[in-house]
């Protein structure tokens, strides 16, 4: 993960980190990396929905709505096992 399109933190800068839906916080984590590394400082993260489980992040974390959603291990998940393919688009996957 990298900042784009000219984006710069300036130094001692307080964010707020905005995302839309938080699962693992794995991506939110990045860019409070990101952020660290450029010398600001992340006063927290804020989201549309939190879909529950730990995080991959040490900030206060505030979400609008939060949801605890089911998941399985392979082993347990009856779609597994009926060969229901898995589809997962995510945004990293845009170009």
């Amino acid at each position: 993960m990298v900042f784009r399109r000219a984006f710069a933190v300036p130094e001692g800068a307080r964010v707020l980190v905005v995302e839309d839906v938080v699962t693992t916080g794995g991506s939110v984590g990045e860019v409070v990396d990101l952020v660290r590394e450029a010398g600001g400082e992340v006063v927290g993260v804020v989201s549309l929905i939190d879909r529950g489980g730990s995080k991959k992040f040490d900030v206060p974390f505030w979400p609008l709505l939060k949801l605890e959603v089911e998941s399985w291990d392979a082993d347990s998940c009856g779609l597994c096992a009926d060969g229901v393919p898995v589809y997962s688009p995510g945004s990293r996957r845009l170009s």
